[in-house]
């Protein structure tokens, strides 16, 4: 999962996309897997945060680049996210976009954000996490809290989602925004994955226009504790985000 989510005009005070924010699920979710089974899990591609957690000293390093088509086009790297367990169900994230460059202005760098993320509920049919992120943009503090879930379906597909409140910092002005999302996911063997999904940023208090996106992706694992990715993004109906984005994330 991603630093609160910009409306797609506004430039993004913890960076544009990443709250979070693909599950977990590209590869793992329907498989119906253990939380700290092989092979990597990570929380990218994707708008979605999954479920699941990394094991107590462990690290997973997680990051990509990403082209937002705007207008104005901006490339942002290197989508930093740093997580490591703390105990049998929690673990303890650090996420930095990183730099934004866009055309015609100047490079911006994003805001980092500390958060944890704890498991609910686990087993083989609903499973629950809850997510709390905390920024200070522009020296003032922004939360964001989530409740994430998977459900299986068969052998090889799963739906996922996320109920996110996210608060925005933007010429002094905090806004909170509503961000549903839903999707499914798809395992093709062992070492390729999909999902296609559905989300929305939507301002609390008239602050801005709801915006829809529709972005879908692949995941593929060259080793048990590497994945790389490929993912992208279209607006439904109006306002939302154009994108193009890929991705690594190393299990160490």
């Amino acid at each position: 999962m991603s630093s609160p989510r910009q409306p797609p005009a506004a430039p993004a005070a913890c960076g544009k996309r990443r709250t979070k924010p693909l599950p977990a699920l590209i590869l793992a979710c329907a498989a119906s897997a253990p939380v700290w089974a092989e092979p990597v899990v990570p929380d990218r591609p994707g708008f979605s945060t999954g479920t699941a957690t990394v094991a107590p000293g462990t690290l997973q390093i997680e990051g990509g680049i990403q082209v937002d088509h705007g207008p104005p086009r901006t490339w942002t790297a290197p989508q930093l996210n740093l997580r490591t367990g703390l105990d049998a169900r929690t673990e303890l994230n650090l996420l930095w976009d990183g730099i934004q460059a866009t055309e015609g202005k100047r490079r911006e760098t994003a805001t980092p954000l500390i958060g944890v993320k704890r498991r609910l509920r686990d087993g083989p049919g609903l499973r629950l996490s809850a997510l709390g992120y905390l920024s200070a943009p522009h020296g003032r503090l922004a939360p964001l809290a989530a409740l994430l879930w998977e459900r299986d379906l068969s052998g090889n597909t799963g739906l996922f989602g996320a109920f996110q409140l996210a608060t925005t910092v933007e010429a002094g002005e905090r806004q909170t925004r509503l961000q549903p999302a839903m999707g499914a996911a798809f395992a093709h063997g062992p070492a390729w994955g999909g999902f296609v999904e559905l989300y929305a940023d939507i301002p609390l208090g008239g602050g801005g226009r709801p915006a829809t996106t529709a972005d879908a992706g692949l995941a593929w694992l060259p080793h048990p504790h590497v994945q790389l990715d490929l993912s992208a993004g279209l607006p439904v109906g109006g306002p939302g985000d154009r994108f193009v984005s890929l991705g690594i994330a190393v299990k160490l």
